[in-house]
Formats: C-alpha cells, sequence, structure tokens
C-alpha cells in the first residue's frame, strides 16, 4: 500500500496550486475554501467551494474564465450543471490535479469538520478508507455523479462498521487489526447488511434503523442519513450501490479464501501477487508514474505557479 500513502511533495503540490482556479473567480464577498484531509488518494480530485451571492451558480461563466486563464483544457472540462449539487470538474492543465469545484455548499464544509473528527477519534480510519478507496477507483465505481460510492458515505459506511461493534468504540490503532477490520468490512457491507431495510446513522454513537419507516429515505438502496440534517439520505445518488456490494461480497470471498484456505508452506493461494491485499488491491503503472512525475518536477511547478493576482478575475 505503499503508493497509495501521501507524500510530502504531493501535499506541497496540491497546496500550492489550489489557488489557481479559484483565483479567477475572486470578487467582492467572495470566499475560497479548498476541503481537504488526509483521504485523498495520489489521483483523487481537490474539493473547492466558492461562497458568493448569485442567483444561480456561474458555472458556465467560470468555465470560461478558466480557459481563457488556461487553467484548464475544455477536453478536461465537465459541468454537471443537472446534479443534485451542481459542480465544474476539470484537470489543472498545469500540475494534471483533478479538481470538482461548487457553489455555496455550506454542508461541505460541516462535512469536512466532521471527517477531521472522526479521524482524531478512530486512528485506523485513513488506513481503511485509503485501500477502499482505491478497491472502489480501480473498478471505476467511485464516482458519484455516474452512481458510484463517493468518499464521504464510504468513510461514514466504515465509521458505522467501527460503532457497531464494542471493541473498536475506543478507537485505539494499537487494539486493532487492521486485516481483520477489513475483511470485516467487506462481509458486512458485502454480505450480512440488509439494504433493502436498513438505514445507517453515525450521529450519537451510531445506530441502524429501519429506513422504510422515514418517508423520505424510501427509494435508494443504501441509505446514509445526514449527521446534520435528519431524514436527508445523503448515500441516494450512489444507484450503482448494487453492483458496489457485489464487489464487496466477491473482495470478502477472495481474501477469506487467501486467509483460511489449507495449503502447502511457501505455496501461493494467488501466484500472481506478492500479497494478500493485492489479490484486490492494486497500484497500476498510471499511478506509480504520475507520483513520480510530481516527485521530480514539483519544484519546477511551485515556481511556475503563477500568482493569483496575475489571473483576469472580473466579477462573475
Amino acid at each position: 500500500t505503499a503508493e497509495v500513502r501521501k507524500q510530502w511533495y504531493q501535499r506541497r503540490v496540491r497546496g500550492d496550486q489550489t489557488g489557481r482556479p479559484p483565483a479567477v473567480a475572486h470578487g467582492p464577498g467572495r470566499d475560497i475554501w479548498e476541503l481537504q484531509n488526509r483521504l485523498y488518494l495520489p489521483t483523487s480530485d481537490i474539493d473547492i467551494v466558492i461562497f458568493g451571492e448569485w442567483l444561480a451558480p456561474p458555472l458556465r461563466t467560470l468555465e470560461r474564465r478558466l480557459i481563457e486563464n488556461h487553467i484548464a483544457d475544455p477536453a478536461t472540462m465537465k459541468v454537471l450543471d443537472k446534479a443534485s449539487v451542481p459542480i465544474i470538474k476539470l484537470t489543472d492543465t498545469l500540475t494534471k490535479i483533478k479538481l470538482d469545484i461548487s457553489f455555496n455548499t455550506n454542508n461541505c464544509l460541516k462535512s469536512a469538520e466532521k471527517i477531521s473528527e472522526l479521524l482524531q477519534h478512530y486512528p485506523c480510519l485513513d488506513k481503511l478508507v485509503l485501500v477502499l478507496k482505491q478497491f472502489l477507483l480501480q473498478r471505476h465505481l467511485n464516482e458519484v455523479f455516474v452512481g458510484g460510492l463517493g468518499s464521504y458515505c464510504l468513510t461514514l459506511m466504515v465509521v458505522a462498521k467501527l460503532q457497531s461493534c464494542p471493541r473498536h468504540r475506543r478507537g485505539r490503532l494499537e487494539d486493532e487489526n487492521l486485516g481483520v477490520l477489513l475483511i470485516e468490512f467487506f462481509e458486512f457491507y458485502g454480505v450480512r447488511f440488509n439494504y433493502n431495510n436498513t438505514g445507517i446513522r453515525i450521529h450519537n454513537g451510531g445506530s441502524f434503523f429501519n429506513k422504510n419507516e422515514v418517508s423520505e429515505m424510501k427509494g435508494s438502496m443504501l441509505c446514509i442519513e445526514d449527521p446534520f440534517q435528519p431524514g436527508n439520505d445523503i448515500a441516494r445518488a450512489s444507484y450503482c450501490m448494487f453492483i458496489v456490494k457485489e464487489a464487496f461480497k466477491l473482495a470478502y470471498t477472495w481474501l477469506r479464501r487467501a486467509v483460511i484456505a489449507p495449503r502447502k508452506p511457501n505455496e501461493q493461494v494467488f501466484p500472481m501477487t506478492d500479497s494478500i491485499l493485492g489479490t484486490i488491491v492494486k497500484v497500476d503503472r498510471g499511478i506509480v508514474d504520475y507520483r513520480n512525475w510530481i516527485k521530480h518536477n514539483w519544484i519546477h511547478l511551485a515556481r511556475t505557479l503563477p500568482h493569483p493576482e496575475s489571473y483576469t478575475h472580473t466579477s462573475l
């Protein structure tokens, strides 16, 4: 899992470059927030929220400004104006980092703060979530706008599993076997969890509830109650959850076989891998090459990133 972990030069480049897209949006009463925590993969996008006063989110105007200032290549841009949370998706031309830009989404700030709080309470949380994010990424099941399972919902699913077992409530990393926790997660959400009737709630210590008794939460396979807005299902957009569930189930089968299958000394259950974790998670060459590219170019990138004041930023 070494290639999944963050490196200092990645943090530096990601931190320096986040001033580029928001720079073209600055104006009176405008506030920019960049939402980061320890849960990003080497190729993860950065979520940026722009606050201001508009009759409607200026998606197309910002799209035009980003192109005019050579921050984004038009071929990489997607304006999701029909999504429940309208966003602009783009890849930065200089750093090749992907970004999601939204407007006035106050809950995003609360969610980021909540994740930071949970990371403090559960030292094992970031390790589990990073492996699971890579697991979903390599199966193309991580993008919410195409029905996948986003990182926020995934993190809350991990937290709910930890909350449901008394031995995990203390949150001490030295008390945990990360391999066991990962297998238990796949077993719980891939085999045992009743998606037809059960919803997930993480506030007030966490609990599971009958989602059919809450009218606002009927209809979606995965139901996770918003920690800040009871009755709001934040997982309703993950309409491909049935595929995610099957992926979890298969991962549990593979890991269980790798751990308990009888075999001769030095015999590998899965000869094509170097580890048990390698049966379900791979780090492809593209990720390694991108990390090496960042490592070898970060000083040049840091020096060539234009100052935010150099961009054209008339009011949106």
